[in-house]
């Protein structure tokens, strides 16, 4: 099983959601989402500082998103991406969905939000 900690503004959430659906990786059925084959989807939500401020921003916050899948999304991704333009130009926009290490490569954050047991 994959955990995948996915993080994007807002206003990219639909994007996130839309791609999932098309690589295959969750489907929508009135309004719920969720993973296609055993796992989970686990909408975390805006995380709020200390501060008391969204991180972010206030104006187009990062939503947080736990996936717990048995599908790798990188190759689902890649064979969407031979027919889809949109999920291949999604390719180069890593950092914009996933918590990214100094390499660009998605990972886990250090002190993630909520965690699966």
């Amino acid at each position: 099983m994959n955990t995948y900690y996915l993080r994007c503004r807002q206003s990219r959430y639909p994007t996130l959601v839309d791609r999932g659906v098309r690589m295959g990786a969750i489907r929508q059925e009135n309004g719920v989402i969720s993973s296609v084959g055993p796992g989970a989807w686990d909408y975390v939500g805006k995380k709020t500082l200390e501060d008391g401020t969204l991180a972010g921003g206030a104006k187009d916050p990062f939503i947080h998103v736990n996936f717990r899948t048995e599908a790798d999304l990188k190759k689902l991704a890649m064979i969407a991406a031979q027919t889809d333009l949109d999920i291949a130009a999604g390719l180069g926009e890593i950092a914009s969905y996933f918590i990214v290490d100094a390499e660009g490569k998605a990972t886990a954050p250090a002190f993630p939000m909520r965690v699966f047991l």
